[in-house]
């Protein structure tokens, strides 16, 4: 480095400019008076890099421990948090709290935890219901194909014995289909095919198709019905209205009156089904969780998986469902677009 010495002359001689970078960018400016010689003045340039050096040196060393009390350590948290995740063990970072991107980092990883334990009870609670679902049926199948095969079964027997394992096994490919449906829509696959569609037309179809079973409870239906066409997917609408209508079928009384209105609103079309009954309040926000039944001694399929699959298809034609239990009548509300 090119060290130079510069004397500012006025009347006499006032000050000596020391530089402290090349060409006397930053300079210091000393007394002369303080200056006997310049075999001093090298000694004090010398001592003023040494002090610029030092200085420079423990900033940077003060710098790294900041950066690493602050920054390295949260970073080594989150790293050895994710190794965990990895290992399927789910650590939060509670410790972190500050508002820099760190921070907000952290937040958005305990989210993400919070996500994945949700998904694996999710999980673990399916697969506990679904095998309980198919206990039932393949039981049935089973013991009544034990007693066909037995020479002393009679014939008679064998026929009803027959029917029971064909109803069991109706059954369970119901159960597959569903939920190979609510997979296909979790998944996106299903694009439906949508086309101008009277909606009170497709109500009155899903009611005959469903007559011998209201009949055989005995059960009326109060129709209120606006003709009302809507661009959407006939086999879709077909599919809510059959697992709402079976649903308010299934848990009506003897002789009861099941009630459907059809009306324009602001919104878009509203379709109502309404059945005599009621569902308690700590069970009205679960009836459409997979699985569901307000009842352990009734059977699951319709309201387990059926409402279930309704909500996701009204979903995938971006509609609404809600249900209401009030003045024992339970009263399913679907609401979809307009166009």
């Amino acid at each position: 480095m090119k060290l130079t010495t510069k004397i500012l002359f006025f009347l006499t001689l006032a000050a000596i400019i020391i530089p402290f970078v090349y060409d006397t960018i930053f300079s210091l400016i000393i007394p002369a008076s303080v200056i006997d010689d310049a075999e001093t003045l090298e000694d004090i340039a010398i001592y003023i890099w040494l002090f610029v050096g030092s200085m420079l040196i423990l900033t940077i060393i003060s710098f790294y421990i900041i950066l690493n009390r602050i920054v390295i350590k949260r970073v080594k948290k989150l790293n050895l948090a994710t190794i965990d995740v990895m290992n399927g063990k789910y650590t939060y970072l509670t410790k972190i709290r500050s508002k820099d991107e760190i921070g907000s980092l952290s937040r958005n990883f305990n989210k993400m935890i919070a996500a994945l334990e949700n998904n694996e009870y999710q999980n673990k609670t399916f697969m506990r219901d679904y095998s309980h679902e198919l206990k039932t049926p393949l039981s049935s199948i089973k013991g009544y194909a034990d007693l066909i095969q037995k020479d002393s079964t009679k014939k008679d027997k064998v026929k009803e014995y027959a029917l029971i394992i064909s109803e069991q096994s109706n059954r369970l490919a119901k159960l597959s289909q569903n939920l190979l449906k609510i997979s296909q829509i979790d998944n996106k696959v299903i694009i439906p095919l949508v086309d101008n569609t009277d909606l009170s037309e497709v109500i009155r179809e899903v009611v005959l198709f469903t007559q011998l079973k209201w009949e055989a409870k005995n059960i009326e239906f109060n129709l209120e019905l606006e003709k009302i066409n809507i661009f959407s997917s006939k086999e879709l609408l077909y599919q809510i209205l059959i697992n709402l209508i079976s649903n308010a079928i299934k848990f009506s009384k003897e002789s009861s009156i099941i009630g459907i209105t059809l009306s324009n609103t602001l919104t878009g079309p509203k379709i109502t089904v309404s059945n005599e009954g009621e569902i308690k309040e700590e069970h009205i926000n679960h009836v459409f969780d997979l699985f569901f039944t307000t009842n352990k001694h009734q059977e699951r399929l319709n309201n387990g998986v059926g409402l279930t699959l309704t909500k996701k298809i009204i979903e995938k034609l971006n509609g609404t469902i809600d249900v209401v239990s009030e003045n024992n009548l339970v009263t399913f509300s679907v609401i979809l677009p307009k166009k």
